[in-house]
């Protein structure tokens, strides 16, 4: 597993999580779509997810327009986001599954 730190904003950051094993990988909290697109293009892995912690525009902004870029990719976001996290595909609560790649994890609220 690699996490690889995207700086987005002037004070954020976006996190890749790369399976090297499968090439796929999952962007936590795109706040923009550029950086994040930069980084999966020079990494050479197939963004396949996208999870959002929460629905604040800087932890969402991205969603938009990495999903036009990248047909396909599963939108997380927890349940109570529903309405209010764009994009979202996949609704989630504690304990919830997640896989990207070989990789699996799960989610925690922490409201």
């Amino acid at each position: 597993m690699k996490i690889l730190p995207i700086p987005v904003l002037t004070d954020n950051y976006a996190y890749l999580i790369i399976d090297e094993a499968t090439n796929e990988a999952g962007v936590v909290d795109p706040s923009e779509a550029k950086p994040v697109a930069a980084a999966v293009k020079r990494e050479g892995v197939k963004l396949t997810s996208i999870i959002n912690t929460h629905h604040h525009w800087d932890h969402v902004g991205g969603n938009e327009e990495l999903v036009k870029e990248f047909p396909g990719l599963k939108v997380y976001g927890h349940k109570r986001d529903q309405d209010r996290t764009p994009r979202i595909t996949n609704l989630v609560d504690e304990g919830d599954r997640l896989k990207i790649g070989g990789l699996e994890g799960h989610f925690l609220f922490i409201p």
